[in-house]
């Protein structure tokens, strides 16, 4: 890539809260606040003297899940030198120097002809779009910049000169006049750094919008000509847009570029709570009821991940899901991590239903596989668990020169530094070879001047025997891909490759 763009604009938390704490009336509530009893201390308790019985990996429970299948689903074809396996796509720059993206199956191709391609930048929905610019025909003028999809489909057209992801639905967007060095006219700074890694920087003057990814076009009544991150303060949930102006006054408007009045105050997900008439209730971005509470007993904070978080007049936290029900104990500690079956309270993990899992150290952190959602990772910067959904511990990392990787595959090393990963069959270290590091639970193995991809938890082949792979795992849409090039003489060929699915065996 001839030069690499970043946009210096962050989005930031998304706030809008009405006046809520303190209000009465309301629908008869789905929960009794005076029947949620803390019982976290308890549970903290509880599996503090059963740590010393958290079992270790050699008498592991085995746990409940099942081996992987890799499914061939196609052959892609292009001719490259360069292929970059990204959640946005598949990058990879023809003869010429001009860049295309392929579709995460291979199926669609944008063709090559942009002058640059990379992953897109802004908050952690960035990954699902690949930046792309067509070639300036001025040298002292920048690129434009557009953003193609992981199905290798226009997002925004190449007409920008900077676009930055604030979530799902909105994107920050920059047209310049110029460069510009007066600090009241500046839309956006932008870095560039060219194939040496050297970087420079520049101002520059024009105008910001913000652009719709649904709609296809830009959002009315948002915008202007001079954006400060610090003092602008754009951000997005679901169909809402927040900013401070440059008169300074926050605004709130809908994908409609109409302005939110109404004393709404709206989840980190899009969602809003509401009090109508007395009444309060949550309602989803398509300004459905999902529940109605009562005000007067508790207020609904924001949202994690699959649940509600509750609030009472003492300021302490419980969760609350989509039927409006109260599913654990009060707690004056946060909520972290929170997913269908489990979460991380202060440092421990524990049941949805309150129950602490067997954990025999502190829990810094607590992650779900999110394309097979049948097991979770608690770790700290030293030790690390995976369990399956019921909470049985399927390993725990020994003590020893043993560490862990970022996914879910343990691997140790030996004096000479082969890597040895845990196969979850046998319940030892006994595979060698290299994790994919894109796709848990895959090990890459060479058999002679090939290799194959191994499963983790059966200790099987999923593949043929090919030169390389590269892989991707697309957690939005929870599917993981092996790309495959074949080799010939033991040389691995840097044209068309096949491409795999790997989902749960049946």
């Amino acid at each position: 890539m001839k030069k690499r763009l970043l946009c210096a604009l962050f989005a930031a938390a998304f706030v809008v809260s009405g006046a809520m704490a303190g209000c009465s009336g309301g629908d008869a509530s789905k929960t009794d606040s005076s029947a949620v009893e803390s019982k976290a201390d308890e549970s903290s308790k509880a599996a503090e003297s059963k740590a010393d019985d958290a079992p270790k990996a050699d008498d592991a429970q085995g746990g409940e899940f099942k081996g992987l299948t890799a499914t061939k689903i196609g052959r892609a074809k292009i001719s490259t030198d360069k292929a970059e396996f990204t959640a946005g796509g598949i990058i990879y720059r023809s003869g010429d120097g001009k860049y295309g993206v392929l579709s995460l199956d291979g199926k669609n191709d944008t063709g090559a002809k942009f002058a640059t391609a990379q992953q897109a930048s802004g908050d952690y929905r960035a990954e699902k779009y690949v930046d792309v610019a067509t070639l300036a025909s001025d040298n002292d003028k920048l690129n434009t910049h557009g953003l193609i999809s992981k199905n290798a489909e226009e997002a925004i057209p190449t007409k920008y000169g900077c676009i930055k992801v604030l979530n799902d639905r909105y994107a920050f967007v920059a047209t310049f006049d110029g460069e510009t060095t007066d600090t009241t006219k500046i839309v956006a700074t932008i870095k560039t750094y060219d194939d040496s890694g050297n970087s420079s920087e520049k101002s520059y003057s024009g105008k910001w919008e913000v652009f719709d990814l649904k709609a296809k076009a830009t959002v009315k009544n948002v915008g202007g000509k001079v954006y400060d991150e610090y003092k602008t303060y754009l951000s997005a949930a679901g169909k809402f847009i927040s900013y401070k102006n440059e008169d300074g006054r926050r605004i709130t408007i809908d994908d409609t570029g109409a302005e939110i009045t109404d004393g709404r105050k709206i989840l980190s997900n899009g969602d809003y709570v509401l009090e109508i008439n007395g009444k309060s209730a949550v309602y989803n971005s398509e300004d459905a009821k999902v529940f109605s509470f009562d005000s007067s007993s508790f207020n609904i904070d924001d949202f994690d991940n699959c649940y509600y978080i509750g609030k009472d007049s003492d300021y302490k936290k419980f969760l609350v899901n989509s039927s409006g029900e109260v599913i654990t104990d009060k707690t004056d500690d946060y909520f972290s991590n929170v997913y269908p079956d489990f979460y991380r309270l202060g440092k421990k993990v524990y049941k949805i239903d309150g129950t602490a899992v067997n954990i025999s150290f502190d829990v810094s952190s607590l992650k779900m596989d999110e394309v097979n959602k049948d097991t979770y990772i608690a770790s700290n910067n030293e030790k690390a668990v995976i369990f399956d959904k019921q909470g049985n511990i399927i390993f725990e990392q020994p003590e020893g020169k043993e560490y862990y990787t970022s996914g879910f595959c343990p691997q140790k090393k030996d004096e000479s530094y082969n890597y040895f990963y845990y196969d979850f069959s046998k319940k030892t270290y006994s595979i060698q070879g290299n994790s994919l590091y894109d796709v848990d639970w895959i090990v890459k193995v060479e058999e002679g001047s090939v290799y194959k991809v191994v499963d983790l938890r059966t200790g099987q082949a999923l593949t043929d025997n090919y030169g390389s792979f590269g892989a991707v795992t697309d957690s939005h849409d929870g599917i993981s891909y092996i790309y495959a090039f074949n080799s010939v003489n033991g040389q691995t060929s840097k044209g068309d490759f096949d491409v795999y699915t790997v989902s749960v065996g049946k």
